[in-house]
């Protein structure tokens, strides 16, 4: 039986605010943005008559962020108690490797992210840092010196929406 990722989905309030967050301040690329609906991703979500705004970015390895913004029932906003706090259960994140951490931590400040810390060498020839969204969502900001050396670009093959005409 094989397995892959396919993607990593975030919630956010502001659709084209968080593409150009991830597109400026990560480098991510915008492949297609999408207006969702019908009895199908009604099921999937578990929201009668669900409409989404959805975007999906894409990082040079493949791996793609769904940025998804319910239009019905309207996106809310995280109780701000728990914003902040990576210790609990369902607290997730996505790390993305960049070529220059802190380059990339100074633009997605300049963004409207949240730092939790700065950029601090992990391991020797490895930089990290945890950083938010302007929604709160986690992400990982990671520099390897090896990966660096060794990039690589591909792009995953998935099932296409056909656009409207």
């Amino acid at each position: 039986m094989g397995v892959s990722a396919y993607h990593t989905g975030f919630v956010v309030q502001d659709l084209d605010r968080s593409i150009k967050f991830y597109t400026e301040g990560l480098g991510l690329e915008c492949e297609e943005v999408l207006d969702l609906a019908g009895p199908g991703l009604s099921s999937v979500v578990g929201y009668d008559n669900a409409r989404i705004r959805a975007a999906m970015l894409v990082a040079d390895d493949g791996q793609i962020l769904e940025l998804l913004q319910y239009t019905n029932p309207v996106v809310q906003v995280r109780d701000a108690k728990q914003q902040h706090q990576r210790n609990l259960t369902g607290a997730a994140h996505i790390g993305f490797f960049v070529d220059d951490a802190e380059a990339a931590f100074q633009r997605c400040l300049k963004l409207g992210a949240k730092k939790l810390n700065p950029v601090v060498e992990v391991l020797p020839g490895l930089k990290a840092c945890y950083i938010q969204d302007p929604d709160g969502n986690w992400f990982e900001i990671v520099q390897d010196d090896l990966h660096n050396r060794t990039p690589f670009r591909i792009r995953q093959n998935r099932i296409r929406i056909p656009k409207k005409k």
